[in-house]
């Protein structure tokens, strides 16, 4: 079941069940659906993500084994720029991949919080961009909305 009307920007987190604890923020839902093949396999196939919209509402989400290919990004940037971009990062392709979203019970932003910290300390490359982990663990601090939140992780 989709979940109706999917509220941006929303935060997603992997499953603590996975080796691979990633925290990230999608603005679009092609940024929701949009991921690299290498993280697909390493989450467990994207089951077991939780997807905190503005609001607070917590949905769980898995893949449902279907995938394309992003034509949209194809068609923006030309085919031969798009395979070159694919050969030079390694063969990193992102793919868009169906997802099922569920409503669930959810968890207190303070919960939430403490969990992206956790996942910002032990790989903190991702989210730091040049900035220091003492700043972006403070921006989480702060954080008063799931929004923000959000927001504080991606900026």
């Amino acid at each position: 079941m989709n979940a109706p009307a999917i509220e941006f920007p929303t935060l997603v987190l992997t499953s603590k069940e996975h080796r691979h604890l990633y925290a990230y923020c999608a603005a679009s839902q092609r940024e929701l659906e949009a991921c690299p093949l290498h993280t697909y396999f390493k989450t467990g196939r994207l089951q077991g993500l939780r997807r905190f919209d503005p609001r607070g509402r917590c949905f769980a989400g898995k893949a449902t084994g279907q995938w394309r290919l992003d034509r949209a990004l194809i068609r923006e940037v030309g085919p031969v720029i798009w395979v070159s971009a694919v050969i030079a990062s390694g063969l990193d392709v992102v793919l868009l991949f169906e997802m099922e979203w569920e409503e669930v019970p959810s968890q207190s932003l303070e919960l939430v919080k403490k969990e992206v910290k956790d996942y910002v300390s032990r790989d903190p490359k991702p989210y730091t961009r040049s900035r220091p982990l003492q700043t972006v663990l403070a921006r989480l601090t702060k954080a008063a909305t799931f929004e923000q939140l959000c927001r504080a992780i991606e900026s």
